[in-house]
């Protein structure tokens, strides 16, 4: 579950060569991001639990989520819609684990980031409205086009010169659209983006920033202009609960040992287990993915046609998983003996 429309440019045997329409486009379809490695990973750990059912000193639920990258426009979807249907109600876990591939760090190793880990993310939409005329004349219309290129410039500037540049920020242009002809200057030009942050104050304080950056651009431009970022906030926040990451760090050094467990950067990424760990105290960490023999620098990111799994990463996810399990319930049936693991 959770492909995305990118046609797989691996020359693998089981490359994937499904082709199928997306937003009325033809397109390739691929596991681009790990999701499948995942819900391998928790079949396996699901297996293993299984089998220490009577040694188990709680209940553990096992959550496949689907849409964690979205589900379509105007549908539902991903972990806020499973939230809404009960998946936290019965029983209500006392805490939630999850991981993510990822080709940042070599297959082997695990990395996991106390407190903020992961940015907020919003969908933005910007259309700035000018005055339609002839290209050889652009004075006697309001150019569109060039308002739009200097709002990008301009947003994209925020983060850097307009919020603390302490605490990681993006906002970012990921499409333009305007005009037909060469030789005219369109009335409307469409932009959507993202924004992101690693902190909910930071995060109002970006919406409004955007908002009165577009409008100025606008005015300077004689150009109107319309800011529409998702009234239904994206991903919040993706926070590991400090406390639980204290006890349960150790359980990921022992498993991959001390050396192999990295603390790394807040990631601007986003993903929506920041929803569960709103309710849940949470504990997010990362798998590496990427083979030994390959560079970091060399190493395709997620969403890259060329995104690979190093499967010998998958038995570390499966040993992992079922470690925090067992040993998060030991701790919780015997707090008086210090921190307990079942080997």
């Amino acid at each position: 579950m959770d492909a995305l429309p990118v046609t797989e440019a691996l020359d693998l045997p089981f490359a994937s060569k499904v082709r199928t329409e997306h937003q009325g486009r033809e397109v390739g379809v691929m596991h681009a991001c790990g999701h499948d490695a995942h819900t391998a990973i928790l079949l396996g750990t699901a297996e293993v639990l299984a089998g220490l059912r009577e040694r188990l000193a709680g209940t553990v639920v096992f959550v496949f989520q689907p849409a964690e990258e979205r589900p379509p426009p105007g549908e539902e979807g991903g972990a806020k819609l499973m939230i809404g249907e009960g998946v936290l109600d019965d029983p209500r876990p006392d805490a939630i684990f999850a991981l993510h591939a990822v080709p940042q760090h070599p297959a082997g190793t695990l990395a996991y980031r106390p407190g903020a880990a992961m940015a907020s993310s919003d969908r933005m939409r910007v259309t700035v409205t000018g005055r339609q005329t002839h290209a050889a004349y652009p004075w006697l219309g309001v150019d569109s086009i060039a308002a739009a290129s200097r709002l990008v410039l301009a947003l994209q500037a925020i983060p850097g010169r307009e919020v603390d540049a302490r605490i990681p920020a993006v906002v970012s242009i990921g499409s333009i659209h305007g005009g037909l002809r060469h030789n005219i200057i369109p009335q409307e030009v469409e932009l959507t983006g993202t924004i992101r942050s690693l902190d909910p104050a930071q995060r109002e304080a970006l919406h409004a920033r955007v908002q009165r950056v577009a409008r100025g651009i606008a005015d300077s431009a004689g150009a109107s202009v319309r800011v529409e970022i998702e009234t239904e906030r994206g991903y919040p926040v993706t926070v590991n609960d400090p406390e639980l990451g204290r006890r349960m760090r150790p359980t990921l050094e022992r498993v991959a040992g001390a050396e192999n467990v990295v603390t790394p950067l807040p990631r601007t990424g986003s993903d929506d287990f920041g929803h569960f760990a709103q309710r849940v105290p949470g504990f997010y960490f990362w798998l590496g993915v990427r083979p030994q023999d390959v560079a970091a620098a060399e190493a395709a990111p997620n969403h890259s046609p060329r995104f690979f799994v190093d499967e010998s990463a998958l038995g570390l996810g499966v040993r992992a998983m079922a470690a925090l399990a067992i040993d998060y319930l030991a701790q919780a049936a015997a707090p008086s003996r210090g921190d307990a693991n079942i080997e």
